[in-house]
């Protein structure tokens, strides 16, 4: 027997919690036997002294056999996922266009622009194509843009039902997965929404003062805030994705140095929501990242706390479990913009110097064989740092995008930049969240 590669050790008050990255699971120990855990050389003794301790890190994957080589299986999972597994996920943009003016998006806009009936026609073909080459047991449709509930009962709705149709008659599961603003969002909206089982990722900038500043109208100015609370109590108590057990609703709040500090009356706010169909996800707008102080961490773990002790679950930065870095770093996911041209990351404004491919009148899928070459010829975690650090199942690099631009792993790119906190602190308040607090309300 030995220890795991991915163990981490993170003093606590009074005990040493460990947390291993490649189960994702944690366990407390007092110091004494964390230590003499850490230290031992010889399993057979440490089983002799501590039977029960043993039984319980092995179980959790702290210890492994002798044989087990943890980052062949990570390498085997991540090139059977880059083939492409059993699931396939396809991204739309029925527009580039978008009823709202964040000052921080990056998305180059383009007006009026709408996917027409004749690509709503190719995608599908496409889709369904793909559907025949092997044999999925689940397709989840993406939708991305701009606002994609833009013309809702023109594109988005009528195309994923006759994508589900087809789906589900053979035998394939279906979803889908709106990244919205939920501004266009109403009763009547609902109703159609419900047929196509569908995922929600939404935005919040913080509190409403600071929410109005950022995300409002492009058409009069005036924020959104209301709007959007509104939206987000009706879905999450009126909407379960019937193929995970996941919530239905991510929240999304975007923060920079100021927007944490009322959190509380954001909290307030979002009173009547469905606590059991949202997971709060907090992410900092990345053009203030240079920003971040010893006082912004310790006010965005109070914040994670008050979100906690008010019932909710929250995540922070990209590490959670996951079979690649990215979905683009897949040869199965494509995304199909409003004119029918293809790319690979939604995390760059599409443009047509940047396409990878296009869509053939018939669905046929043409790539541009040597960017795809270049975007995935190689795991995305090939690279000594990568490979020696203790958080890689959770991470497996920084995606495809980010390497083709840097030419190679860096401090700007890595993962742990996600993060506005020490991964200590991070893990501490992940053990905190799902093993303390729960069991105290």
């Amino acid at each position: 027997m030995k220890h795991s590669k991915y163990n981490i050790l993170i003093p606590a008050k009074g005990f040493c919690i460990i947390y291993n990255s490649f189960t994702d699971k944690f366990v407390g120990l007092s110091n004494r036997i964390a230590t003499e855990f850490n230290e031992t050389k010889d399993f057979s003794e440490f089983h002799y002294n501590h039977k029960a301790v043993f039984e319980n890190l092995k179980s959790l994957g702290m210890i492994i056999d002798d044989d087990t080589n943890e980052l062949s299986i990570i390498k085997s999972n991540y090139d059977k996922a880059v083939r492409g597994d059993d699931s396939l996920y396809i991204m739309i943009y029925p527009t580039q266009d978008c009823n709202l003016k964040c000052w921080y998006c990056y998305e180059s806009h383009v007006a009026n622009s709408l996917m027409s009936p004749k690509v709503m026609q190719t995608t599908y073909n496409a889709v369904i194509n793909k559907l025949k080459t092997k044999h999925y047991e689940s397709l989840l449709i993406g939708f991305f843009g701009g606002e994609p509930l833009t013309n809702f009962d023109d594109i988005a709705y009528p195309l994923s039902i006759r994508i589900k149709e087809f789906a589900e008659s053979n035998g394939i599961k279906f979803s889908t997965f709106f990244v919205t603003n939920a501004s266009l969002i109403n009763e009547d909206m609902i109703g159609k929404l419900h047929d196509i089982n569908p995922l929600f990722q939404i935005t919040l900038d913080g509190t409403k003062e600071k929410h109005d500043s950022v995300r409002i109208w492009k058409k009069d100015n005036k924020g959104t805030y209301d709007t959007i609370i509104n939206a987000v109590k009706i879905i999450s108590n009126s909407i379960k994705n019937t193929f995970t057990d996941d919530p239905t609703v991510t929240i999304r709040i975007n923060y920079d140095n100021q927007t944490l500090r009322k959190i509380d009356s954001l909290i307030a706010d979002l009173e009547g929501v469905n606590k059991n169909n949202v997971i709060i996800h907090f992410e900092r707008v990345w053009q203030t990242r240079h920003l971040v102080d010893d006082e912004q961490r310790e006010l965005l773990i109070d914040t994670f706390r008050k979100f906690i002790n008010a019932d909710y679950t929250i995540t922070h930065g990209v590490f959670r479990r996951k079979k690649v870095s990215c979905p683009s770093d897949t040869h199965d996911f494509m995304i199909v913009n409003y004119n029918g041209k293809l790319y690979k990351c939604n995390g760059r404004t599409l443009t047509p110097e940047t396409s990878e491919g296009l869509l053939t009148d018939e669905g046929g899928i043409l790539w541009d064989e040597e960017k795809i070459r270049k975007r995935i010829n190689k795991p995305t975690f090939d690279n000594a740092r990568c490979l020696n650090c203790k958080i890689l199942p959770l991470c497996l690099g920084p995606c495809s995008q980010k390497l083709l631009e840097t030419g190679q792993i860096c401090d700007n790119i890595c993962s742990l930049k996600s993060i506005d906190i020490s991964l200590e602190d991070y893990l501490k308040m992940e053990f905190e969240m799902r093993y303390v607090l729960q069991h105290c309300m």
